[in-house]
């Protein structure tokens, strides 16, 4: 007999492993990586969320309570933890892509911030929005080093997350956040990889352009 429930274990593991990846790729000791892999509160608390048991305020307080309680993991920041929820549910909505029952759940998730999108993010915002508004969080925000206690981090991070929305709901048929992660994580990397060093007015121009926008 199949056991289905082993294979869903498995499964959500699996796609939980590659986002702790996503979040510790530049931390320096694997020590991290390898006690967050492990930990099945952590993991239960991002299923909690998914299954709509939990916000996800609630989720990070969780996993913030845990982790400050053990010595390797204490100095996990709230841009890491927010990355590990966020790309966990980025990998589930492949799994869950055309599922109806979940449209409702991921209209509510956040985008993963990462450095590409939040320069993509804040430029496509200025070239959109009218006279040229500001979205609210730094060009250079750097997220990974977010703090959970820390208020204008948090309002950088929700400031990210409304320029998004406000984004795909007036220049894309992107259903939610994650898709346009999805759609537009390609382009941000291919215009603000640092490797390129391409000059700020380019980088203007051509994210500009993916709008059908000149400057």
């Amino acid at each position: 007999m199949k056991d289905t429930n082993n294979v869903s274990k498995k499964i959500f593991d699996f796609i939980y492993n590659m986002a702790v990846s996503d979040a510790t790729r530049r931390v320096a000791t694997g020590e991290v990586k390898n006690k967050l892999e492990g930990n099945e509160e952590i993991k239960n608390a991002i299923k909690e969320y998914y299954n709509g048991s939990i916000s996800f305020e609630k989720t990070v307080e969780s996993i913030n309570n845990i982790t400050k309680k053990d010595e390797v993991l204490c100095n996990l920041s709230f841009g890491k933890i927010q990355k590990i929820i966020n790309m966990t549910m980025k990998y589930l909505y492949i799994r869950d892509f055309g599922n109806s029952k979940k449209v409702s759940f991921f209209s509510q998730v956040h985008a993963p911030m990462d450095s590409y999108m939040i320069k993509f993010v804040y430029d496509s915002y200025c070239v959109l929005s009218d006279n040229d508004a500001k979205p609210g969080f730094k060009f250079d925000c750097p997220w990974s080093k977010l703090k959970y206690d820390a208020l204008q981090d948090k309002k950088e991070y929700d400031a990210f997350q409304a320029a998004i929305e406000y984004i795909r709901e007036n220049e894309t048929d992107c259903a939610n956040r994650i898709e346009f992660d999805y759609i537009y994580w390609d382009v941000a990397k291919s215009i603000y990889d640092e490797k390129l060093k391409l000059p700020r007015a380019e980088q203007r121009k051509k994210t500009a352009a993916c709008w059908g926008k000149v400057i």
